[in-house]
C-alpha cells in the first residue's frame, strides 16, 4: 500500500475517503460542504482516492465495472476545487485486511490530518477490527477529530450505474449521473473494462474541463472478450488524452 499526492497541501487537512466511482451528485453535495467546512476553519480539504476500489481488487478487474478511471476520477476531483488529492494505492489483494491503524500511519505520514470524514459504517481495512468505534478510539490516540456521515441512499443509485455499464446501456448509466463515462489513454494502448462487450461510440477529448455532446465526431470502438475471460479496448489514437463513452451495445442494438 502506498500514497501519491496530487496537487499541493500545505496546511492541516480535514478528509473524506471514498472510492468515488460513480461520482454520485450526492458526493458532489458533499465535497461542497467539505470544501466550505474547510475554509471555515483553516484547513485544507483533501478528497483521498481508493484505488483500485476494493470490490475490484477482490473480484478481479473482469468483475467489477467502473464508471471512470482512476486518472479521469482524480482530474475530476481537482476540478471540483480540490487542491490535494490523495491516491491510496493497494497493490496485494491482502493490503484490505490491514487495520485501520496502517491506514493512518499511511495518511500521516503524508499529510497533517485534523479531521477524517467517514460514511456511516465504513470500515478502514477489516471490517471487524477497524470499524467507527475502533476509528474513533484511534482518532482520539492520534490528536485527530472524527466526523461520521449520516446513513444516505447512494448505495441503490450506485448499484444501477454498474449494472447499466454490464449490459452496455452506457446512455442509461449516463443519464443517471448527468455524463457519460471517462476514460484516459492508457500507456500500454490497452485497457480492460468490465462492461459488455461489443461496439461503443465515444467521443475523444482535449480535457476534461468541458464535454459538449452535440456536434462531435463520434469514434466506433470493439470491447473484445478475450479466452481468458478479459475485456479488452484498443485506444483508438496516441494523440488523443481522454474518451467519453456516449453509447454501448445495449444502446445500439
Amino acid at each position: 500500500m502506498k500514497a501519491i499526492i496530487h496537487g499541493n497541501l500545505s496546511r492541516p487537512v480535514v478528509a473524506v475517503v471514498g472510492v468515488w466511482d460513480p461520482m454520485l451528485p450526492g458526493h458532489r453535495q458533499l465535497f461542497q460542504e467539505l470544501m466550505l467546512y474547510a475554509a471555515n476553519n483553516s484547513l485544507a480539504p483533501l478528497v483521498i482516492v481508493l484505488d483500485p476500489p476494493p470490490p475490484c481488487l477482490m473480484m478481479g478487474a473482469s468483475n467489477w465495472p467502473l464508471f471512470d478511471d482512476t486518472r479521469s476520477r482524480i482530474e475530476l476531483l481537482q476540478h471540483h476545487g480540490f487542491q490535494g488529492v490523495m491516491q491510496v494505492c493497494f497493490e496485494e489483494k491482502k493490503e484490505l485486511a490491514l487495520n485501520a491503524s496502517a491506514f493512518f500511519d499511511l495518511v500521516q505520514a503524508h499529510v497533517s490530518l485534523s479531521e477524517l470524514w467517514l460514511g456511516a459504517n465504513q470500515p478502514l481495512g477489516n471490517r471487524g477490527t477497524s470499524g467507527p468505534r475502533e476509528i474513533r478510539r484511534l482518532a482520539q490516540e492520534r490528536n485527530f477529530r472524527f466526523h461520521q456521515l449520516p446513513e444516505t441512499n447512494l448505495t441503490g443509485l450506485g448499484k444501477q450505474v454498474r449494472d447499466s455499464l454490464v449490459d452496455g446501456h452506457l446512455a442509461t448509466a449516463a443519464s443517471l449521473l448527468g455524463r457519460p463515462p471517462l476514460r484516459s489513454r492508457p500507456a500500454s494502448g490497452t485497457m480492460e473494462i468490465a462492461w459488455q462487450p461489443g461496439a461503443y461510440r465515444a467521443i475523444a477529448l482535449d480535457s476534461l474541463a468541458h464535454f459538449d455532446e452535440d456536434g462531435q465526431e463520434k469514434i466506433t470502438l470493439s470491447l473484445v472478450q478475450q479466452a481468458n475471460g478479459q475485456r479488452l479496448l484498443h485506444w483508438p489514437d496516441a494523440t488523443i488524452p481522454y474518451l467519453a463513452f456516449v453509447a454501448g451495445p445495449g444502446d445500439l442494438n
